[in-house]
């Protein structure tokens, strides 16, 4: 035995000799990914695929559950998924090549491209649809309000004629970031009008094939037949799932179809610069930039981050029921990949997970304390306190987004608008937090008499939010919002009238609608974190309303006579 031998043997058995952690082997990493997806590995349900790339090479790729369930074909690495947002690094890698080869610039005015685009006042930039810094109103929200539905037929083209009929954005271009599918959906049409090709054409010949990645492509045409090709699912109600067929053309800010396996070779240009070299993969990481001078985590398609104190970059997708991630962790040479084709699965969480578990002793910052990563300790707190914390609170309007906190027994909840209300926890006697709502905080102030005035809503900067004692209108005074409304943006006609009780919005021809839920001074709250305000004349009668919902904010709608 030599003394290297020896010197191993009896480290081995003094107790209390430091050794360095041993790290779960390639097998043992693979079995806990599988554990995590085990609720879908079944031959009766949709599912995932996932995959792990590192150091340039696909370490793991693995599919769990069914890609279509009709004819019992399961999920694969292979499997060709539409991934939804994801598509947008692509579209922005094709404008990206267009600007290395001069043929457009990111200070280009929009309507260079598109002339038939309506001037808003000031030009809109390419820079600005890169960023989701445009103001213009998301065409997916605005097609909702027309009765069109994502499984309905929609291409390009009626999106742009969709648009020109705006006449007012969100808000001045290049002074806030508002993540709208509008923008990339225009991209696409720069890409056409630029380089003579449609953008699947160009991401075909400039980015797909040099890449090899053979099974990726733009829809521009859903009956085309695609090999290997993935269906969405919801659950049905009283058990099972319901297909979700897509039949809509749109693509540049969706529309791509795609493969796990492909994925990989898309990551790995992000190492190579095999297309596009480091210039590209530079600007593609670039982040937006407002007016005021603060950067974005918003880069070409991507959004630059921090998870447990590592850096991150990734994007997320979500449609019909497709919901999709893909995150890169620049510095550990990492990259995770979920693709999965229900709707209930949470896309984003999985590849977190996956990315935990091959990190491991790597990350500075904890994973939390349970409530959700990088959630503070819960407290508890007397319920006389939150008591006197329940109660309406709003905004200085338009649009006055308004916030609803009640307390059921021990717990707390707060609800936006007219979204779905949520338990907030107190991790203070006056500071409450939603799990995994990054640094969201609610906290409230009293006055000097002990009343509670107000809150400040602490997320992405601070907000005043005053307490408000809202008096509920009577039937004969409701009855004065109602009517006939059209929006001429949208060619839409509304009806509202009141039904027992309350004042109900619904298309024309439609026998259903949504209560409005009134909030003073000529404000209601819609569903899903809606508002409207009505608007009156110097003869104080009402002459139309302003719509406002999450990247649609005071859209016209004028009273019919």
């Amino acid at each position: 035995m030599n003394a290297l031998s020896a010197l191993l043997i009896l480290c081995a058995v003094l107790p209390g000799f430091a050794q360095a952690p041993t790290l779960p082997g390639p097998d043992t990493l693979a079995a806990r990914v599988d554990t995590l997806f085990s609720a879908w590995s079944r031959p009766d349900a949709p599912g995932a695929v996932c995959a792990v790339m590192q150091e340039g090479r696909l370490i793991l790729a693995r599919g769990y559950g069914m890609a279509d369930l009709d004819h019992a074909v399961p999920l694969t690495p292979t499997s060709v998924f539409h991934v939804a947002s994801l598509s947008k690094q692509f579209t922005a890698a094709a404008i990206g090549l267009l600007v290395q080869e001069g043929r457009l610039s990111l200070d280009d005015d929009l309507r260079q491209y598109l002339p038939e685009l309506p001037s808003f006042g000031q030009p809109i930039l390419i820079r600005h649809l890169l960023y989701h810094t445009s103001g213009l109103r998301d065409y997916h929200q605005l097609m909702g309000l027309t009765g069109w539905h994502s499984t309905d037929p929609l291409t390009n083209q009626q999106v742009v004629e969709l648009l020109c009929r705006q006449r007012e954005l969100n808000f001045p271009p290049g002074t806030e970031h508002l993540y709208s599918n509008s923008g990339y959906l225009l991209l696409a049409q720069v890409v056409q009008r630029a380089s003579g090709q449609t953008l699947g054409a160009f991401a075909e010949e400039r980015l797909f094939r040099p890449l090899g990645m053979a099974h990726t492509h733009f829809e521009e045409d859903h009956r085309q037949v695609v090999p290997q090709r993935v269906i969405s699912y919801e659950p049905r109600m009283g058990g099972g799932y319901s297909q979700l067929l897509k039949i809509a053309d749109t693509c540049g800010d969706m529309g791509l179809l795609t493969t796990a396996e492909d994925l990989f070779l898309w990551d790995r240009n992000f190492s190579t610069g095999q297309v596009g070299g480091p210039a590209l993969l530079d600007l593609m990481r670039r982040r937006g930039v407002l007016a005021s001078g603060d950067t974005l985590p918003y880069a070409f398609g991507l959004i630059v981050g921090k998870y447990r104190g590592l850096e991150t970059v990734d994007h997320s997708g979500s449609q019909q029921g497709f919901r999709t991630e893909l995150v890169h962790f620049p510095q550990q040479h990492l990259t995770v990949a979920v693709l999965a084709n229900l709707s209930t699965i949470d896309a984003t969480g999985l590849a977190y997970q996956v990315a935990d578990l091959y990190l491991t002793g790597r990350f500075p910052q904890p994973s939390g304390n349970g409530a959700g990563t990088g959630d503070p300790a819960v407290i508890a707190v007397d319920t006389l306190l939150l008591d006197a914390y329940a109660g309406d609170y709003q905004l200085p309007g338009p649009p006055g987004t308004s916030f609803t906190f009640t307390r059921e027994g021990r717990r707390f909840f707060a609800q936006v608008g007219g979204t779905p209300k949520v338990e907030i926890l107190p991790c203070a006697d006056s500071v409450f937090f939603r799990p995994d709502g990054g640094e969201t905080r609610a906290i409230f102030h009293r006055t000097p008499d002990g009343s509670i005035s107000g809150f400040t809503l602490h997320q992405q900067g601070d907000q005043l939010v005053p307490r408000v004692q809202l008096q509920m209108p009577t039937p004969r005074e409701l009855a004065q919002y109602a009517g006939a409304f059209i929006c001429p943006e949208l060619g839409t006609s509304y009806e509202l009238c009141v039904e027992a009780d309350s004042l109900v919005v619904k298309q024309r021809g439609q026998r259903t609608g949504s209560a409005l839920v009134p909030r003073g001074n000529d404000q209601f709250d819609a569903d899903q974190g809606t508002s409207v305000v009505f608007v009156r004349d110097e003869h104080h009668q009402i002459t139309g309303l302003r719509y406002t919902s999450d990247r649609i904010r005071n859209l016209r709608l004028e009273r019919q006579p």
